[in-house]
Order: C-alpha cells, then sequence, then structure tokens
C-alpha cells in the first residue's frame, strides 16, 4: 500500500472521528429534535384518525338510512300487492333490489373504515407511549448531565481542592 493510500485512509478515518464526535455532543439536541418531528408526524396521525372517524360516521348513517328506506319500500311494496298492482310491486322491488346493493357496498365502507379506525387509534396510543418515554428519558439525561457539571465545578472551587487536600494529609 503507498504511503498516498495510507494518508487518504487516515484522512478518512479522522473525518469519520469528527463526524462521530460531532453526533456525540449533539445527540441530546438530534434527539429533542427527532422528537419535535414524532410529534408533528403524531399531530398528523390524529388529523388522518379524526377524518376516518368522520367518514365511519357518515357511512353508519348511510347504512341506517338505506335500512330505513329498505323498510319503508317494504311496506310499499306489501302495500301494492295488497291492492293487486303488480306493476308497481315490481317497480318497488326493483327499487328494493338498488337498495339492497347500496346498503351491501355502504356496509363493507363502514366495515373498512371502522377497521382502520380501531389499527390507527393503537398506533396513534403506541406512538403516544412511545414518546412519552422517550421525552422522559431526554429529561433525565438532562438532569444526569447538570448534576455532573456541578459536580465538577464544586470540585474544581479552591475550598474544594484544599478540602480534598486536607484529607489525604490526615
Amino acid at each position: 500500500m503507498s504511503i498516498w493510500a495510507k494518508v487518504a485512509t487516515a484522512v478518512r478515518g479522522g473525518v469519520s472521528e469528527a463526524g462521530e464526535a460531532i453526533v456525540d455532543n449533539q445527540a441530546l439536541r438530534i434527539l429533542d429534535q427527532e422528537i419535535r418531528d414524532a410529534g408533528s408526524e403524531l399531530g398528523k396521525s390524529k388529523e388522518a384518525l379524526t377524518s376516518i372517524i368522520a367518514k365511519r360516521k357518515l357511512a353508519d348513517k348511510k347504512v341506517d338510512s338505506l335500512k330505513s328506506s329498505l323498510t319503508e319500500y317494504e311496506g310499499y311494496a306489501m302495500q301494492a300487492l295488497d291492492k293487486g298492482d303488480e306493476g308497481l310491486a315490481t317497480e318497488i322491488a326493483e327499487k328494493i333490489a338498488g337498495l339492497e346493493t347500496e346498503l351491501m357496498g355502504e356496509e363493507g365502507l363502514a366495515t373498512s373504515f371502522a377497521g382502520s379506525e380501531s389499527q390507527l387509534r393503537k398506533a396513534v396510543a403506541q406512538t403516544e407511549a412511545n414518546l412519552k418515554r422517550l421525552k422522559q428519558q431526554v429529561d433525565t439525561v438532562k438532569a444526569t448531565e447538570k448534576v455532573q457539571k456541578a459536580q465538577a465545578a464544586v470540585a474544581a472551587t479552591p475550598l474544594a481542592a484544599a478540602a480534598g487536600a486536607a484529607v489525604f494529609s490526615a
């Protein structure tokens, strides 16, 4: 291996070490930003959940409305048959068939929204718990860092040095 290759390797190693040192020195700042980013994404997830809940409720209302209409038209069909008006009864039966098809589609949609809502609720709750735990860990690290700085400051005072010398001379 030539000297230049070794120099290049040494430079790459130095750059890598410098990058790692920057990341290590800025770890809390990076972690704080990642927490803010996660909080922002959590907010977007909550908005999506709200939207899905609204869509599910609309689908549920539509299902209820269609069921009500079906019951109403079935009554009309029975009245038409009782009067002997088979033409009208056939028209109403066609309308009922269309409503039943529409009902099946809306029920499927409502079920799909309910499933999505359930999954998203679980994901949001889990993300909130993880974010809370991460914030607590960051707070603990920051508090520990402050205590260590305070201890270093106290140890660096002349009074502490004198007290230490007195302990060692005794």
